[in-house]
Protein backbone atom coordinates (compact mmCIF):
# COMPACT_ATOMS: atom_id res chain seq x y z
CA UNK A 1 0.00 0.00 0.00
CA UNK A 2 1.35 3.42 -0.74
CA UNK A 3 2.00 5.67 2.37
CA UNK A 4 -0.58 8.65 3.02
CA UNK A 5 0.46 12.31 1.66
CA UNK A 6 -0.45 15.20 3.63
CA UNK A 7 -3.14 13.97 5.20
CA UNK A 8 -6.13 16.03 4.75
CA UNK A 9 -8.52 17.08 7.75
CA UNK A 10 -11.80 15.69 7.84
CA UNK A 11 -14.93 15.77 9.87
CA UNK A 12 -16.60 13.13 9.90
CA UNK A 13 -19.02 14.92 11.96
CA UNK A 14 -20.23 16.59 9.13
CA UNK A 15 -21.88 13.36 8.04
CA UNK A 16 -25.57 13.10 9.42
CA UNK A 17 -25.95 9.11 8.41
CA UNK A 18 -24.91 7.11 11.10
CA UNK A 19 -24.11 4.46 9.07
CA UNK A 20 -22.06 6.40 6.87
CA UNK A 21 -20.34 7.98 10.14
CA UNK A 22 -19.82 4.31 10.92
CA UNK A 23 -17.99 3.08 7.49
CA UNK A 24 -15.89 6.33 7.47
CA UNK A 25 -14.52 5.38 11.32
CA UNK A 26 -13.94 1.56 9.82
CA UNK A 27 -12.08 3.19 7.12
CA UNK A 28 -10.26 5.91 8.30
CA UNK A 29 -9.49 5.06 12.35
CA UNK A 30 -6.15 3.21 12.91
CA UNK A 31 -6.09 -0.15 13.75
CA UNK A 32 -4.98 -0.85 17.61
CA UNK A 33 -2.31 -2.93 16.75
CA UNK A 34 1.17 -2.37 14.34
CA UNK A 35 1.64 -5.85 12.29
CA UNK A 36 3.15 -6.41 9.00
CA UNK A 37 -0.32 -8.27 8.22
CA UNK A 38 -2.51 -4.94 8.50
CA UNK A 39 -4.81 -4.26 5.57
CA UNK A 40 -5.31 -0.48 5.22
CA UNK A 41 -7.69 0.43 3.36
CA UNK A 42 -6.73 3.60 1.30
CA UNK A 43 -4.19 3.56 -1.53
CA UNK A 44 -3.26 6.76 -1.39
CA UNK A 45 -4.77 10.49 0.39
CA UNK A 46 -6.62 10.91 -3.68
CA UNK A 47 -8.12 7.40 -2.89
CA UNK A 48 -8.97 8.54 0.65
CA UNK A 49 -10.26 12.07 -0.63
CA UNK A 50 -12.37 10.15 -3.40
CA UNK A 51 -14.12 7.66 -0.31
CA UNK A 52 -14.66 10.96 1.47
CA UNK A 53 -16.39 12.83 -0.70
CA UNK A 54 -18.13 9.18 -2.03
CA UNK A 55 -19.73 9.22 1.22
CA UNK A 56 -20.50 13.01 1.19
CA UNK A 57 -22.41 12.25 -1.70
CA UNK A 58 -24.26 9.31 -0.47
CA UNK A 59 -25.58 11.26 2.77
CA UNK A 60 -27.20 13.30 0.24
CA UNK A 61 -29.43 10.47 0.01
CA UNK A 62 -30.69 9.24 3.19
CA UNK A 63 -33.05 6.94 2.80
CA UNK A 64 -31.27 4.66 0.30
CA UNK A 65 -28.58 4.22 2.41
CA UNK A 66 -31.01 3.58 5.26
CA UNK A 67 -33.09 0.85 3.32
CA UNK A 68 -30.13 -1.01 2.74
CA UNK A 69 -28.88 -1.32 5.96
CA UNK A 70 -32.38 -1.81 7.44
CA UNK A 71 -33.30 -4.74 4.46
CA UNK A 72 -29.96 -6.27 6.82
CA UNK A 73 -32.47 -6.69 10.06
CA UNK A 74 -30.88 -7.03 13.23
CA UNK A 75 -27.45 -9.19 13.03
CA UNK A 76 -23.97 -9.45 15.87
CA UNK A 77 -22.42 -5.86 15.95
CA UNK A 78 -19.26 -7.92 14.44
CA UNK A 79 -21.85 -8.83 11.41
CA UNK A 80 -22.69 -5.25 10.89
CA UNK A 81 -19.22 -4.13 10.93
CA UNK A 82 -19.00 -6.54 7.90
CA UNK A 83 -21.32 -5.64 6.38
CA UNK A 84 -20.37 -1.59 6.33
CA UNK A 85 -17.38 -2.54 4.84
CA UNK A 86 -19.18 -4.72 2.01
CA UNK A 87 -21.42 -1.94 1.34
CA UNK A 88 -18.87 0.95 0.45
CA UNK A 89 -16.31 -1.81 -1.09
CA UNK A 90 -18.97 -2.46 -3.04
CA UNK A 91 -18.84 1.38 -4.31
CA UNK A 92 -15.23 1.90 -4.67
CA UNK A 93 -13.71 1.16 -7.67
CA UNK A 94 -10.41 0.26 -6.33
CA UNK A 95 -11.35 -3.23 -5.03
CA UNK A 96 -13.15 -5.98 -7.17
CA UNK A 97 -15.37 -8.18 -4.28
CA UNK A 98 -14.90 -11.81 -5.23
CA UNK A 99 -16.22 -13.38 -2.33
CA UNK A 100 -17.90 -12.54 0.79
CA UNK A 101 -17.85 -15.02 4.11
CA UNK A 102 -16.59 -17.90 1.72
CA UNK A 103 -17.46 -21.20 3.59
CA UNK A 104 -15.14 -23.92 3.13
CA UNK A 105 -16.58 -27.36 2.97
CA UNK A 106 -15.52 -30.55 3.26
CA UNK A 107 -17.80 -33.93 3.32
CA UNK A 108 -20.33 -31.64 4.40
CA UNK A 109 -18.67 -30.35 7.46
CA UNK A 110 -17.76 -26.41 7.31
CA UNK A 111 -14.40 -26.13 8.35
CA UNK A 112 -14.24 -22.46 8.17
CA UNK A 113 -15.15 -19.34 6.47
CA UNK A 114 -13.16 -16.61 4.92
CA UNK A 115 -14.13 -13.11 5.60
CA UNK A 116 -13.58 -11.25 2.12
CA UNK A 117 -11.50 -12.30 -0.62
CA UNK A 118 -10.65 -9.59 -3.29
CA UNK A 119 -9.25 -7.31 -6.11
CA UNK A 120 -6.67 -4.79 -5.35
CA UNK A 121 -6.36 -2.33 -8.15
CA UNK A 122 -3.45 -0.89 -6.05
CA UNK A 123 -1.33 -3.89 -5.40
CA UNK A 124 -2.59 -5.63 -8.36
CA UNK A 125 -3.16 -8.82 -5.96
CA UNK A 126 -6.07 -10.99 -4.70
CA UNK A 127 -6.17 -10.64 -1.16
CA UNK A 128 -7.94 -12.54 1.61
CA UNK A 129 -9.03 -10.37 4.48
CA UNK A 130 -10.34 -11.53 7.57
CA UNK A 131 -12.36 -8.49 9.21
CA UNK A 132 -12.26 -8.33 13.27
CA UNK A 133 -14.01 -5.09 15.65
CA UNK A 134 -12.85 -5.92 19.18
CA UNK A 135 -13.32 -3.80 22.18
CA UNK A 136 -10.53 -5.11 25.61
CA UNK A 137 -9.86 -3.18 28.70
CA UNK A 138 -6.73 -4.50 30.34
CA UNK A 139 -6.73 -5.70 33.50
CA UNK A 140 -3.28 -6.01 34.71
CA UNK A 141 -0.45 -3.82 34.36
CA UNK A 142 1.61 -5.51 31.41
CA UNK A 143 1.49 -4.90 27.82
CA UNK A 144 0.97 -9.02 27.03
CA UNK A 145 -2.39 -9.50 25.09
CA UNK A 146 -3.53 -11.90 27.34
CA UNK A 147 -3.99 -9.05 29.87
CA UNK A 148 -6.46 -7.31 27.52
CA UNK A 149 -10.19 -8.56 28.71
CA UNK A 150 -13.18 -8.02 26.69
CA UNK A 151 -16.42 -6.54 28.85
CA UNK A 152 -18.22 -9.67 28.69
CA UNK A 153 -14.75 -12.01 30.17
CA UNK A 154 -16.05 -14.37 27.12
CA UNK A 155 -12.82 -13.21 25.03
CA UNK A 156 -9.69 -12.02 24.90
CA UNK A 157 -6.56 -10.30 22.69
CA UNK A 158 -4.63 -13.44 22.97
CA UNK A 159 -7.03 -15.63 22.59
CA UNK A 160 -8.19 -13.42 19.62
CA UNK A 161 -4.75 -13.54 18.05
CA UNK A 162 -3.93 -16.78 18.08
CA UNK A 163 -7.63 -17.78 16.73
CA UNK A 164 -6.71 -15.27 13.48
CA UNK A 165 -3.34 -16.76 13.03
CA UNK A 166 -3.74 -20.36 14.05
CA UNK A 167 -7.19 -20.66 11.86
CA UNK A 168 -8.55 -17.99 10.12
CA UNK A 169 -5.95 -16.44 8.04
CA UNK A 170 -4.14 -19.76 6.98
CA UNK A 171 -7.22 -20.83 5.33
CA UNK A 172 -6.52 -18.90 1.93
CA UNK A 173 -3.97 -21.71 1.84
CA UNK A 174 -6.82 -24.52 1.59
CA UNK A 175 -6.64 -26.51 -1.31
CA UNK A 176 -10.27 -25.52 -2.05
CA UNK A 177 -9.63 -22.00 -2.04
CA UNK A 178 -6.30 -22.33 -4.03
CA UNK A 179 -7.73 -23.64 -6.95
CA UNK A 180 -10.59 -21.54 -7.10
CA UNK A 181 -8.92 -18.46 -6.36
CA UNK A 182 -5.34 -18.92 -7.19
CA UNK A 183 -2.61 -16.97 -4.39
CA UNK A 184 -4.18 -15.14 -1.74
CA UNK A 185 -2.19 -12.36 0.29
CA UNK A 186 -4.19 -12.86 3.69
CA UNK A 187 -4.04 -9.84 5.96
CA UNK A 188 -6.14 -8.45 8.75
CA UNK A 189 -8.65 -5.60 9.11
CA UNK A 190 -8.89 -5.08 12.96
CA UNK A 191 -10.16 -2.13 14.30
CA UNK A 192 -11.50 -1.30 17.99
CA UNK A 193 -10.74 0.07 20.91
CA UNK A 194 -8.41 -0.43 24.05
CA UNK A 195 -9.01 0.94 27.63
CA UNK A 196 -6.81 1.44 30.34
CA UNK A 197 -7.39 1.77 34.07
CA UNK A 198 -7.90 5.80 34.88
CA UNK A 199 -5.07 7.76 36.28
CA UNK A 200 -2.79 5.00 36.03
CA UNK A 201 0.25 4.87 33.93
CA UNK A 202 -0.56 3.09 30.19
CA UNK A 203 1.09 0.20 29.27
CA UNK A 204 0.17 -0.64 25.42
CA UNK A 205 -0.08 -4.24 24.44
CA UNK A 206 3.12 -5.64 22.40
CA UNK A 207 2.82 -4.43 18.66
CA UNK A 208 0.77 -1.44 19.71
CA UNK A 209 -0.16 1.20 16.74
CA UNK A 210 1.22 4.11 18.15
CA UNK A 211 -1.18 6.19 16.70
CA UNK A 212 -3.93 4.12 18.10
CA UNK A 213 -5.60 6.89 21.12
CA UNK A 214 -5.70 5.60 24.41
CA UNK A 215 -9.09 5.28 26.29
CA UNK A 216 -9.69 4.69 29.70
CA UNK A 217 -12.51 2.79 32.18
CA UNK A 218 -13.31 3.52 36.00
CA UNK A 219 -15.55 1.93 39.02
CA UNK A 220 -18.85 2.64 39.70
CA UNK A 221 -17.41 4.08 42.90
CA UNK A 222 -16.13 6.92 40.74
CA UNK A 223 -18.29 7.91 38.84
CA UNK A 224 -18.32 10.72 41.05
CA UNK A 225 -15.69 12.29 38.79
CA UNK A 226 -18.06 12.56 36.18
CA UNK A 227 -20.15 14.96 37.83
CA UNK A 228 -17.37 17.28 38.57
CA UNK A 229 -16.08 17.43 35.00
CA UNK A 230 -17.73 20.09 32.54
CA UNK A 231 -19.94 17.36 30.51
CA UNK A 232 -23.90 17.42 30.91
CA UNK A 233 -24.81 15.02 28.58
CA UNK A 234 -24.02 11.33 28.84
CA UNK A 235 -25.47 8.33 26.94
CA UNK A 236 -24.71 4.42 27.93
CA UNK A 237 -24.03 3.27 24.36
CA UNK A 238 -25.19 -0.26 23.00
CA UNK A 239 -24.16 -2.00 20.53
CA UNK A 240 -23.89 -1.13 17.35
CA UNK A 241 -23.60 2.80 18.90
CA UNK A 242 -19.93 1.52 20.01
CA UNK A 243 -18.94 1.94 16.18
CA UNK A 244 -17.61 5.19 15.48
CA UNK A 245 -18.43 9.07 17.01
CA UNK A 246 -21.72 9.16 18.04
CA UNK A 247 -23.84 12.60 16.75
CA UNK A 248 -27.63 12.62 18.28
CA UNK A 249 -29.95 15.10 16.26
CA UNK A 250 -31.71 16.32 19.43
CA UNK A 251 -30.91 15.50 23.58
CA UNK A 252 -34.43 13.47 23.96
CA UNK A 253 -32.34 9.79 24.78
CA UNK A 254 -29.40 11.98 26.46
CA UNK A 255 -28.96 12.06 30.32
CA UNK A 256 -27.75 14.41 33.21
CA UNK A 257 -25.80 13.17 35.86
CA UNK A 258 -28.11 12.38 38.38
CA UNK A 259 -30.37 10.18 35.76
CA UNK A 260 -27.27 8.57 34.49
CA UNK A 261 -26.19 7.59 37.94
CA UNK A 262 -29.55 5.43 38.41
CA UNK A 263 -29.56 4.07 35.17
CA UNK A 264 -25.72 2.74 35.30
CA UNK A 265 -26.59 1.17 38.70
CA UNK A 266 -29.42 -0.15 37.34
CA UNK A 267 -27.93 -1.41 34.62
CA UNK A 268 -25.13 -2.75 35.81
CA UNK A 269 -27.55 -4.57 38.70
CA UNK A 270 -29.45 -6.05 35.42
CA UNK A 271 -26.17 -7.36 33.52
CA UNK A 272 -22.80 -7.71 35.26
CA UNK A 273 -20.34 -6.18 32.81
CA UNK A 274 -18.67 -3.09 32.20
CA UNK A 275 -21.03 -0.48 30.49
CA UNK A 276 -19.61 1.79 27.71
CA UNK A 277 -20.74 5.40 28.15
CA UNK A 278 -20.22 8.55 25.82
CA UNK A 279 -19.98 12.24 27.19
CA UNK A 280 -21.69 14.88 25.09
CA UNK A 281 -21.45 18.51 24.01
CA UNK A 282 -24.07 20.55 22.34
CA UNK A 283 -22.60 21.55 18.12
CA UNK A 284 -24.60 22.98 15.78
CA UNK A 285 -25.96 19.75 14.15
CA UNK A 286 -26.93 18.36 17.50
CA UNK A 287 -25.00 17.16 20.06
CA UNK A 288 -21.76 15.39 19.25
CA UNK A 289 -20.11 12.42 21.39
CA UNK A 290 -16.47 13.92 22.58
CA UNK A 291 -15.13 11.22 24.94
CA UNK A 292 -16.08 7.67 26.02
CA UNK A 293 -14.91 5.42 28.62
CA UNK A 294 -16.18 1.81 30.65
CA UNK A 295 -17.93 2.36 33.55
CA UNK A 296 -17.23 -1.25 35.32
CA UNK A 297 -19.13 -2.81 37.99
CA UNK A 298 -17.08 -2.03 41.64
CA UNK A 299 -15.42 -6.04 41.31
CA UNK A 300 -15.04 -6.31 38.30
CA UNK A 301 -13.83 -9.15 36.45
CA UNK A 302 -14.22 -10.88 39.83
CA UNK A 303 -12.67 -13.96 40.05
CA UNK A 304 -11.46 -13.80 36.59
CA UNK A 305 -7.65 -13.11 35.79
CA UNK A 306 -5.06 -13.16 33.63
CA UNK A 307 -4.19 -16.00 35.46
CA UNK A 308 -7.22 -18.14 34.56
CA UNK A 309 -7.10 -17.05 31.27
Amino acid sequence: MSALTSHKSIDEASLLNVHLRRIWWALDSPSFLSIPETAGYFHNEEHRQAIWQSLLDLDQNEAEVNSYFDSLGHMPMGRYFEQLLFFILQRDEGYDILAFNEQIVESKITLGELDLVLYNHNTKQKEHWELALKYYLQVANSGAHDNFLGPSKRDYLGRKMTKLFDRQMPLSQHPQIKQQYGPLQSKLFLKGQLFYPTSKAIVAPLQANPQMPAYEYIDLKRLSQLERSEAKHFKILKKPDWIGVNLLRSSESLLDYSELEDSLILEIQRIDRPQLLALFKEVDQGYLEYKRLFVCPDAWPLSQTTSNL
